[in-house]
């Protein structure tokens, strides 16, 4: 999912994709900020019909190594619409290579993603770095997506 390569907000995208009833859980506090608990399922085909080409390709990678195209999904909304809270828990299948070299799936493991959003509206000052430290990457970006 790339989490750790993409802006922390990437994995919101998936959140267009929410299919069938938005259940409430409660409400409660996130980083001490009152929120209303949400939980939905995300349909990753219907995430990459409204998102661009980036998600598409994504909610397809993730279709293709979950083998579902469903994702649960909780957020935590504050009293203005802004996620405060986003959780994700997949479950992917391990290999498991047997001495024949055939691909057995016999083991599941599960990953929780949460994020949490604030400072809101916080000021930031960024001072970017002299031309002469920088590089354009761009070209190298461009034939990893052509691959």
């Amino acid at each position: 999912m790339q989490g750790a390569q993409a802006a922390p907000t990437r994995q919101l995208v998936y959140l267009r994709g929410v299919a069938g009833s938005v259940d409430k859980l409660g409400t409660g506090k996130v980083r001490g900020k009152q929120t209303t608990h949400y939980r939905a399922v995300v349909d990753l085909n219907k995430a990459a019909a409204k998102g661009g080409p980036k998600t598409q390709r994504a909610c397809g990678e993730i279709e293709r190594q979950l083998g579902t195209s469903e994702l649960p999904v909780e957020v935590w909304l504050d009293g203005q619409g802004r996620v405060r809270r986003f959780l994700m828990s997949v479950t992917t299948p391990v290999s498991d290579t047997s001495s024949t070299g055939t691909d057995h799936h016999k083991a599941r493991a599960k990953t929780t993603i949460v994020e949490e959003f604030y400072g809101f509206g916080t000021p930031v000052e960024v001072n970017p770095p002299p031309s002469d430290q920088t590089a354009d990457l761009s070209e190298l970006t461009t034939q990893r997506q052509a691959r």
